[in-house]
Formats: C-alpha cells, structure tokens, sequence
C-alpha cells in the first residue's frame, strides 16, 4: 500500500516544494488504482487523502485557490463514502475533517457564508457521532473546536449573540474534558481560550462584568500553564495576554479597583519584557505592550 512517510518527512522538515512533488506524484498512483476499480472504497479514501495532503501543502504556500480546488475533490469522494456507508463512523469522521477544510479555506478567502455552510456541516456530523458515542473524547474535542469556528464566522458576521452560544457550547465541551483529565495541557490551553472569547463577546455586549468572570477563567488556567512549563514562550505571551485583559477590564468594571488593575497590567508587562530580553517580541506582543505602558501611565503608575 502506497505510504506518505516520505512526503510527510519533507514537509514537517520544512520542504514545502518537495512535499508538494511527492504529494503529487502519489496522488497520481491513487487516482490509477481509484479509476481501475471505483468500487474500492479504500483505494477511494487514499485518494482523499491525497488530494488532503496536496490542499494542506498549496495552503501552507499560500496557494488558497490550489488548496481549495484539492479539498473539495477531497471532499466529494468522502461525502460518497460516507453515503454509501452512513454506519461507518470513520467515513463520518473524515467527511467532517473534509468540511472543516473546505471551511477554514473559504474563511481565509473572506467568503463568510461559505465557511458557516461547511462548519455547520461538521458540525451535524460530529453531533451525530458524539450522540452515538458520548465517552470518545477526540470526536469530543473536534465537536468544541467546530464550535469554536461557528462562533469566529457568526461574530466576524456581527451576530455577537449567535457567536456567544456557540463559545459557550464549546466551554461547556471542554470543561467536561479538562475534568475528565487535567493533564492534557492541549486541553487545558483550549479551555482558556474559550473562555476568552466567551469574554471577548460580552465585553463587546457591555457586559463588563460577565466578561470579566471569564477573563479570570483564563487566567487561573494559563498561570498554571506558565508555572508547569516557565520555558514555553508561547504559553508566558498568552499569561501576559491574559493579565493586560483583566487589568483593562477590571479598571473599567471596576474604577475603585484601580490597585489591582495596575497590579495585573504591571505582572504583564514584566512579562513581554522579560519574553523582549530573552527571545524578542513579536509585533502584536510589541502592540500589547505599548498599551500596557499607555494603560498605566493613565491609571498612574
């Protein structure tokens, strides 16, 4: 049976145009074996995913039109699987992956109604498939991260209300989750960043208050996070993203508590410039710490 080892070692290696001529060159022996017998549904969902592997590549290249063009001949064969065997979970589950793919693409290409079409999609798989199976933890999470999408396309379209209930399907998701096992630092990361965006909405809502409940969310996860791993850069950026969000929020929720909004704007900046000595900031860190500075020097520092 054909293997991806080979291309896949390229392109984690970071050999985009190698991976993409190895891609492509097994995707070639897939659509001879597919074409010789069609009715061979495993020659048919290698071919999938060798039409998956080439969409990942072009859009790792920037090639978003490429990718697409790949994804949805990705999808077509899986959406045929999947109906000619609607018992078989693994078809629904890559059919899923498959809208998901489709979606992200379409969102990247601004085309919003699109990307909703092909994330409501998934997600009415992976519905169906966590009813069916409420203990599998991975169609679990794929469910919550499907939800995530929703919210991201529904609130870029303005509807801030249809946004929150899809973040909060998410959170409820991963609570769950993280309960079930703490240990899983994936997890974990992705409970914080719901509950954010949980935030994020009712702060734009005017709920200053509800929005600060889960800006404290965050927080509490992500400091645990930086103190079980102080080396992880990225996990330090997003604990001095949190402090700035609670001490911005606090201030304005709460004008007497100016003390500790101060407090929580100074933790993240010694943060951003301690991550600036070490390893440089990116330009979104170097903007966050530019308003922190701004932040204090209003509150008084």
């Amino acid at each position: 049976m054909i293997s991806f080892c080979r291309s896949d070692q390229s392109a984690a290696q970071g050999d985009l145009s190698g991976a993409l001529k190895n891609y492509r060159d097994e995707l070639a022996i897939w659509e001879k074996l597919a074409k010789q017998d069609p009715s061979n549904a495993d020659w048919q969902h290698g071919l999938s995913v060798a039409y998956e592997k080439v969409g990942e590549v072009l859009g790792a290249q920037g090639d978003l039109s490429g990718a697409l063009k790949n994804y949805r001949d990705e999808l077509t064969i899986r959406e045929k699987l999947a109906t000619q065997d609607s018992s078989n979970a693994g078809w629904q589950r890559d059919l899923s992956v498959a809208y998901e793919k489709v979606g992200d693409v379409l969102g990247a290409q601004r085309d919003l109604s699109g990307a909703l079409k092909n994330y409501h999609d998934e997600v009415a798989i992976l519905e169906k498939l966590v009813k069916q199976d409420p203990s599998n933890a991975d169609w679990q999470h794929g469910l919550s991260i499907s939800y995530e999408k929703v919210g991201d396309v529904l609130g870029a379209q303005g509807d801030l209300s249809g946004a929150l209930k899809n973040y909060r399907d998410e959170v409820a998701i991963l609570e769950k989750l993280v309960k079930q096992d703490p240990s899983i630092a994936d997890w974990q990361r992705g409970l914080s960043i719901s509950y954010e965006k949980v935030g994020d909405v009712l702060r734009d809502q005017g709920n200053l208050s509800g929005a600060l409940v889960n800006y404290r969310g965050t927080l509490a996860i992500r400091e645990k996070l930086a103190k079980h791993d102080p080396s992880n850069a990225g996990w330090q950026g997003e604990l001095a993203f949190s402090y700035f969000r609670n001490g911005t929020t606090l201030e304005q929720a709460e004008p007497k508590s100016k003390t500790d909004a101060r407090e929580m704007l100074r933790k993240a900046r010694d943060i951003l410039v301690s991550l600036k000595e070490r390893i440089g900031l990116t330009g979104q860190q170097q903007g966050w710490l530019d308003e922190i500075d701004s932040a204090l020097h209003e509150i008084g520092d």
